[in-house]
């Protein structure tokens, strides 16, 4: 795992030592390229490896992997249509997320093989934000700075391409369009919304259980949010749609929803929250992880005891209602 991450980075630092963090067009004139479709090449292998270098960021929350986004000023590629690749008739819908989300104003979308690069590159870079603001205090950032960074979030899903935009109803974990196995481009569909998702429950975990200057409403809207995008992940996982889930750092994806998810068990708000499914859902997902080693992943192994120890004291709960939760201890282990 850590050899990986390792290899990410020397081809990322190789990539800025050749300028190709730099823009085709603000490049000095002995060194311009002619011919658009060189340039658009260029761009795409420059995004396709800073999207790793967000993801990287956000996921392991290591300091020494964020770096602002605003310092890359790559255009985005032109599409590039392949034919062979998407399949015609691809289906439209708009994401509602349990009425969180409003009506997408996304135009009829010609499908490309950039749908999902660009637009996962859109999330790495709010996702970098995400980090950012996180390694930069000693708690969570500001409330009004995780609303501002759920909003740029909320608007990019919205700006979806009609090739990956997804329903989901997050009370019967229902995908639409349905993903067909082995199928490149609901690979990429999902494969975005998995990484969008990601980033919703690094950003609004803290917030599940409550917190000085948050009111119950907000409160209430991150654990929507949780609910939402962490069954979300759940239910990809559950439909082996996607081979990379079966990856450590994909895998990873799966156990931080069920940590955020398993928080939503012990600190029940109310009877609205639909937790008996919730609950079976969660317990599936590390019983099945019981049985995988991921020995060099020390992250992996701490994640997945951490679930392990959540799911220890659901079940205090369950036997004792009084049972009472350092919420400090708690408050901590969400950061």
């Amino acid at each position: 795992m850590e050899g990986a991450m390792e290899l990410i980075m020397q081809t990322i630092h190789l990539a800025r030592q050749l300028n190709l963090d730099v823009d085709p067009d603000e490049l000095p004139c002995s060194h311009m390229l002619q011919s658009e479709k060189a340039k658009d090449e260029r761009r795409r292998f420059m995004v396709a490896i800073l999207c790793q270098e967000f993801q990287l960021g956000g996921l392991f929350c290591k300091k020494s992997y964020f770096e602002p986004p605003t310092q890359f000023t790559l255009k985005m590629p032109n599409h590039l249509y392949d034919e062979e690749y998407w399949p015609q008739g691809a289906h439209s819908s708009i994401a509602d997320c349990d009425g969180i989300l409003c009506g997408s104003s996304a135009e009829a979308h010609r499908p490309t093989e950039l749908d999902g690069v660009v637009s996962r590159y859109k999330i790495g870079q709010i996702w970098q934000l995400i980090g950012i603001s996180f390694s930069e205090h000693a708690g969570p950032p500001a409330h009004g700075r995780v609303l501002e960074l759920d909003q740029q979030l909320l608007d990019v899903e919205k700006e979806f391409p009609s090739t990956l935009q997804t329903t989901f109803e997050p009370h019967r974990c229902v995908l639409e369009p349905l993903p067909t196995r082995g199928t490149m481009a609901d690979m990429d569909r999902l494969a975005s919304h998995l990484v969008l998702a990601s980033a919703h429950v690094r950003l609004h975990r803290p917030f599940v259980i409550p917190r000085q200057g948050v009111s119950e409403a907000h409160q209430d809207s991150h654990r929507r949010r949780i609910l939402h995008y962490g069954r979300f992940i759940l239910a990809v996982h559950e439909s082996d749609h996607l081979p990379l889930l079966k990856h450590v750092s994909m895998s990873l994806f799966v156990l931080a929803a069920s940590i955020a998810l398993s928080v939503l068990l012990i600190t029940p708000t109310g009877p609205s929250e639909d937790l008996r499914s919730l609950r079976q859902q969660i317990y599936q997902v590390y019983s099945a992880y019981q049985n995988t080693s991921h020995q060099n992943s020390m992250l992996w192994s701490r994640s997945f005891k951490l679930l392990g120890l959540l799911l220890e004291t659901d079940k205090k709960i369950l036997l004792n209602p009084e049972y009472k939760i350092n919420l400090a201890l708690l408050e901590t282990l969400l950061q």
